[in-house]
Formats: C-alpha cells, sequence, structure tokens
C-alpha cells in the first residue's frame, strides 16, 4: 500500500519533511500557516487504514486545526502537543487560544473511545487523566493568579508556567 502522510497541525516542527509527500491529511484550519497540498480532514472522519481504522477529533487551541488521531480498535488517541507530561505545550503566537484550547480538553474529557494517549512529545505513554490536569492549569493561567518566569523561545519573550504535570508558554 502507498505511504501516505497525516499531520496534527502545521507548526515546523511536524511538517518540515511534507515535501517528500504530493499531499497530507491536514485539517483546512491549518492552512494559514501551510503552503503545501493537503486532503482535508475534519472532525469525526474516519480514515481506513486497511486492518486499522482511526477517527479524526478536531482539539483546536494549540492551533486552530489541531487534530488528534484515535485508533478506534486499540482505544488510544495521538493528542499532537496540546497534551503533554514533562513537556512544554506551546501556546505562544498566532491563532493559539488557551480559552479554545480549554474547550477542546472539556470535550476530550468527556468522550469515551480511548483510555490512552501518545502526545508529539515528552513521556508517553500518558494516561486519560492529564486532559484535566492539563484543562486545569489552563483554567488557573486565566485568572492571572499563578506564577510564571519568563524566558526566551524561539526569539520570543514568553511566559512560561509550569507545575508537576507540564510546561504551558504564552505571550
Amino acid at each position: 500500500k502507498p505511504i501516505e502522510l497525516i499531520n496534527t497541525h502545521a507548526d515546523r516542527d511536524h511538517i518540515s519533511c511534507n515535501n517528500q509527500f504530493e499531499w497530507a491529511y491536514m485539517h483546512p484550519n491549518e492552512l494559514m500557516h501551510y503552503k503545501g497540498n493537503i486532503k482535508p480532514v475534519w472532525d469525526q472522519d474516519i480514515l481506513d487504514l486497511g486492518n486499522r481504522k482511526v477517527q479524526i477529533i478536531h482539539m483546536p487551541g494549540h492551533t486552530p486545526g489541531s487534530i488528534g488521531i484515535l485508533d478506534i480498535s486499540h482505544r488510544v488517541l495521538f493528542s499532537g502537543d496540546s497534551i503533554q507530561e514533562d513537556g512544554m505545550i506551546f501556546m505562544f503566537g498566532s491563532m493559539r487560544s488557551i480559552p479554545v484550547n480549554i474547550l477542546s480538553l472539556e470535550r476530550l474529557a468527556q468522550m469515551d473511545g480511548f483510555d490512552t494517549l501518545y502526545p508529539s512529545h515528552a513521556k508517553c505513554p500518558i494516561p486519560k487523566s492529564t486532559i484535566l490536569l492539563i484543562k486545569k492549569q489552563c483554567e488557573e493561567i486565566l485568572t492571572g493568579n499563578v506564577s510564571y518566569t519568563t524566558m526566551d523561545m524561539h526569539g520570543n519573550q514568553v511566559k512560561a508556567y509550569k507545575n508537576e504535570i507540564s510546561t504551558i508558554l504564552t505571550d
């Protein structure tokens, strides 16, 4: 069978080798940051990989078109960058939104089709319970009553909100 590519979102570290493919599956909301050919995928789409079906879960917040890929039969969600343990979640820069991320995390936490997550970075696998911990961390950031440090990240001065689960970086 041919090898096909799916991107959870269009950050540079996820698309840097896309030129090796004629097109990639991606949510159309990523086209504002991506200049290649895509086959659009939408929330709840099912892709049949032959011996395995995966479902697309739209999870905006980290980027507008961030998606998760649910391996239906194995009850595993490949969650991209929105959920991590012992890693950094980039929420600074164009088109990123903590309030939208909170809504996506809330929706994910209520879904019944998976027990385990494989994020794109940091610790793998992680339990589904991490979703609510990241959601709580995001909500605390919005209150403004949480401490942070400042740091340089790729030439940007960002606020780093670190707790026992992850570090969320904002502008």
